[in-house]
C-alpha cells in the first residue's frame, strides 16, 4: 500500500511539473540575424600580388546603415531579415537590441536580447528571448540623416590549394584552390587557432589553368580575379580589384561569370575527382 501511495505522488508531481512548462513559440525561437551590408573595398584600383596561403590580402569595410528609427527615443536601426521576419536592430543604452513588429501595425511590440561572438571580432550573430513591450513603440522609416549602425571589416584570404593535377615537374596544370571571407579586426590584426580575430563568412573557389585562367568575376560581390599561377608549397600569383555594392547579403547565393561568357571545362574537371591518381590532395588552412 506504501509502495503504490508513492508512485500516486511521484505521478501527480511529474504531472504538476510537466503542467508548468510552457513550450517556446516557433516565433519566439532564437533567430540568426542577416544584415544587409554596404561595402567599401580598400582600394578600386587593379592589384596583382604574390600572396601567401593563409594571409589576409583585401579588405572591405563593412557597414550596416539605418533604415528606421524610433522618434520617440532617438535610435537608428538597421534591419535584418531572419528565418521567421523581420528584426530591426540598433543600440539602446549602451548595448544592441533588436525590435520586433509582430503583428505589423507599425509599432513595435517585441523587444530582442542579441548575441555577438565570444571572441574578437564581436560581431553580431543572432536575437534571442523576445520581451512583450507593454505599451507598443511607434516607429518610421528614414529618408534623410541615416547613419551607420554598425561598422566592420572583411578580410579576404588565401586558403590554399585544394586539387590539382600535377605535370613532371611537380607544378601544376589545373588546379582548384579556395579563397576564404571573414570578419576580422584589421588587415594585420592577430588572428588564432581558437578563433580569436577571425569569424568565418564563407569560401569560393579559384582556378588555375596552365598557369593562366580566364577572369573571373564574383557576382554580387563584384569581386575579379585572375589566378596566373599556383604552387604546391601554397603561394599564389593573382590579379584582382573590386568596387562598391551596397545592400549585399552576405548569405545568399553567389554566381561566377567568366571572361568570354563560358565556363572553362577544367572548372567541372578539377571538382569531379575522376581520377585520384592524378588528383594531389592538400589541407585547408585551419
Amino acid at each position: 500500500m506504501m509502495m503504490k501511495s508513492k508512485l500516486l505522488i511521484g505521478v501527480v508531481l511529474l504531472s504538476l511539473l510537466g503542467a508548468c512548462v510552457t513550450p517556446q513559440l516557433p516565433q519566439d525561437r532564437p533567430r540568426i540575424l542577416n544584415f544587409r551590408w554596404d561595402l567599401q573595398p580598400e582600394t578600386t584600383d587593379v592589384q596583382s600580388a604574390e600572396v601567401e596561403q593563409g594571409e589576409v590580402f583585401f579588405t572591405w569595410t563593412a557597414i550596416a546603415g539605418a533604415t528606421h528609427q524610433i522618434p520617440s527615443l532617438g535610435v537608428q536601426l538597421a534591419i535584418s531579415t531572419t528565418r521567421l521576419g523581420k528584426l530591426f536592430c540598433g543600440s539602446y543604452q549602451g548595448k544592441y537590441v533588436c525590435y520586433e513588429d509582430r503583428d505589423g501595425n507599425g509599432a513595435f511590440d517585441y523587444v530582442w536580447q542579441t548575441n555577438s561572438r565570444s571572441k574578437s571580432p564581436n560581431v553580431l550573430l543572432s536575437a534571442s528571448t523576445p520581451q512583450l513591450i507593454e505599451t507598443e513603440v511607434p516607429f518610421e522609416s528614414i529618408s534623410e540623416g541615416a547613419q551607420p549602425v554598425m561598422t566592420n571589416m572583411v578580410g579576404l584570404v588565401f586558403n590554399g590549394p585544394v586539387r590539382g593535377m600535377l605535370n613532371e615537374d611537380m607544378k601544376f596544370t589545373v588546379a582548384m584552390g579556395e579563397f576564404a571571407m571573414g570578419w576580422i579586426n584589421g588587415k594585420d590584426g592577430e588572428r588564432h587557432p581558437d578563433g580569436e580575430g577571425w569569424s568565418p563568412l564563407r569560401t569560393f573557389p579559384l582556378l588555375v589553368i596552365d598557369d593562366r585562367a580566364p577572369k573571373t568575376i564574383l557576382k554580387p560581390l563584384e569581386f575579379t580575379y585572375t589566378p596566373i599561377s599556383m604552387t604546391t608549397s601554397g603561394k599564389l600569383i593573382v590579379e584582382y580589384s573590386a568596387v562598391p555594392v551596397s545592400e549585399m547579403n552576405l548569405f545568399e547565393k553567389w554566381d561566377f561569370e567568366f571572361e568570354g561568357g563560358k565556363q572553362p571545362e577544367e572548372w567541372k574537371e578539377v571538382g569531379s575527382r575522376a581520377k585520384p591518381a592524378q588528383v594531389y590532395a592538400f589541407p585547408k588552412t585551419p
